[in-house]
């Protein structure tokens, strides 16, 4: 886990995007969904059409694979956040591999299983790599560093039914290794020859197989020669290599895999990798971050989810009509003209473009957020995982609807074109979740610190993880003050029609409620729209339409913003 100003490279949408293209390279577009999946290992059930990639899988290295700095192919790879992403990136392709070419047969017990998944594994790969070369370069790697970690201690001194099981999987890794290391392929001497003169042909039978139906039937074989019961579920208990089958469930009817790999030239030269200079992929940092570090990244996927069915309708009622874009009905009408007719081929024309001349844009928003105790959502310092060290406190007070209304507004003006600038206001702040700095009050020359700013890309991942971390830790939220440093930024703009909404609780603490209404006041009469956004209990909107009167929206939970917003922008609109 990353710091506290962090999360881990896995938690960010680049990420996503990237297993997706990963995967996709070697499955196409056969209907799976895929996902990372912390600490849960790499696999793939057929029966859900799922594929799954642990991106915390370099914990099966041992200390001489995580050594640092090392090399994967011909990239250098000086962090661990890189060396997980390369590994994950294998993991994609060896996954992606079992959904193409493996056509999972039935099973007759855990025993016959776990040899099928060891032998099927070589095979798969075989395939995998001829048709997309860099899969080689990844799965050798790969398999570099399970021989590093050897048999797990299992050789000489384990029974041999253990010890040759172990090795009709360990096989594939340890004839490819570096050529000056001795083989850690260790098998007691009582089983040597039945290892080299019977069971070795038939693993190097079962990694060329035509399917791995071929497969299951020489694993059967192999259990035979060693004199277990394929049936027997006692064999995976033995201390067998500890990797897991990654393969599950059962293939749907019309999801067929290949048998080899569709014909084609390969690519000889690789060059530069990708992925592994991508200064940002494994970068446990955001994209854009322009707190400076001061407010707290956390996940905002669930919340993104959340608002997402909202989103569409904010965005159209944020959409500001420009005379550019925008057909307007013909005013003419009520008689009929034949020349016209016959010039239209029979077509009444009823809508006609407008003025083409250019026309200003429409709407820029800046949002300000109470960033006072009272608005609760205080994580109370860090838990060991790095999240909330307190979540009932996390997920208390007016705070989490804030986060939803926040990340709802930013998603809605991304897609809607719309500039925006976020800024969390506050002063005399503690900020629990940086433990280094806990215990002391900071003052800030500008109570404004940046979520968003107008410079900001609008899909730019870095805000809404921003908006996912937010919480109430001030003294006071200096509204006057904040609204003064703002108001310079909107006048700038472009945009004929601008505005603040300020989401506020109704109770400042450093100033009057009537001071702040004539600060309001002020700005208003420069030409910026003021709105004051009121969510949680109802009971104290009084208050805050005493500070921004007329222009005061209240919601519960945030899920009503959209039409509310919308009859206070159509006023706007028409002035």
């Amino acid at each position: 886990m990353s710091g506290a100003s962090g999360l881990p490279w896995w938690a960010w949408r680049r990420a996503r995007v990237r297993l997706d293209q990963w995967v996709r390279t070697i499955i196409d577009d056969r209907p799976y969904a895929i996902r990372l999946g912390p600490g849960e290992g790499a696999f793939v059930d057929f029966a859900k059409r799922e594929l799954v990639v642990d991106p915390q899988f370099t914990v099966h290295f041992t200390s001489d694979g995580l050594r640092l700095p090392q090399s994967w192919g011909a990239a250098r790879v000086d962090r661990l956040s890189l060396l997980q992403v390369l590994a994950a990136r294998a993991q994609a392709y060896h996954e992606g591999g079992h959904v193409r070419f493996t056509d999972w047969p039935v099973l007759r017990g855990e025993t016959h299983r776990w040899l099928v998944n060891s032998l099927e594994d070589e095979r798969m790969e075989r395939l995998t790599a001829a048709y997309y070369l860099p899969a080689k370069r990844d799965f050798g790697e790969l398999g570099q560093r399970f021989w590093l970690r050897g048999m797990d201690g299992i050789g000489a001194t384990a029974d041999p039914t253990t010890a040759l099981l172990n090795a009709c999987l360990f096989v594939r890794w340890d004839e490819r290794r570096p050529p000056d290391q001795s083989s850690r392929l260790v098998l007691p001497a009582a089983v040597q020859a039945l290892w080299t003169e019977q069971l070795v042909p038939l693993v190097q039978q079962a990694w060329s197989a035509a399917s791995c139906a071929e497969v299951s039937r020489i694993a059967l074989e192999i259990l035979q020669l060693l004199r277990l019961d394929a049936r027997d579920d006692s064999a995976p208990r033995r201390e067998l290599l500890r990797v897991r089958p990654d393969v599950h469930g059962t293939r749907h009817a019309d999801d067929v895999p290949d048998s080899a790999p569709p014909s084609g030239p390969l690519p000889r030269d690789l060059g530069p990798d990708p992925d592994a200079h991508d200064p940002l992929l494994s970068a446990e940092r955001a994209d854009w971050e322009p707190s400076a570090g001061d407010l707290w990244l956390q996940s905002y996927h669930e919340l993104e989810a959340d608002v997402r069915g909202d989103v569409q309708r904010l965005a159209a009622e944020l959409h500001v009509a420009t005379p550019d874009i925008e057909p307007v009905v013909n005013g003419r009408r009520g008689r009929f003209h034949s020349r016209a007719y016959v010039r239209s081929r029979g077509q009444t024309p009823v809508v006609q473009a407008a003025d083409e001349a250019d026309a200003p844009a429409g709407l820029a928003l800046l949002l300000l957020i109470d960033g006072t105790g009272s608005m609760g959502g205080n994580p109370y310092g860090l838990a060991p995982h790095g999240g909330p060290l307190e979540p009932e406190c996390f997920a208390d007070g007016r705070m989490p609807a804030v986060r939803r209304a926040v990340l709802h507004i930013e998603r809605a003006c991304a897609h809607a074109d719309v500039p925006l600038a976020i800024g969390f206001a506050r002063d005399q702040a503690y900020p629990s979740h940086r433990p280094a700095r806990g215990g002391v009050y900071e003052y800030y020359r500008e109570p404004v610190v940046w979520i968003k700013t107008f410079d900001t890309p609008p899909h730019a991942e870095g805000p809404r993880a921003l908006i996912a971390g937010i919480y109430g830790d001030a003294q006071c939220e200096a509204v006057s003050r904040s609204l003064r440093q703002v108001q310079p930024l909107l006048l700038a703009r472009p945009e004929p029609t601008k505005l603040i909404i300020y989401i506020h609780d109704g109770a400042p603490t450093d100033e009057t409620p009537a001071s702040v209404r004539a600060t309001v006041e002020a700005v208003r009469r420069s030409g910026i729209g003021v709105i004051g956004l009121f969510i949680g209990d109802q009971a104290d909107l009084p208050k805050m339409e005493a500070i921004f009167g007329h222009d005061t929206i209240g919601v519960a939970t945030g899920r009503d913003l959209a039409p509310r917003l919308a009859r206070i922008l159509k006023r706007y609109r028409s002035r």
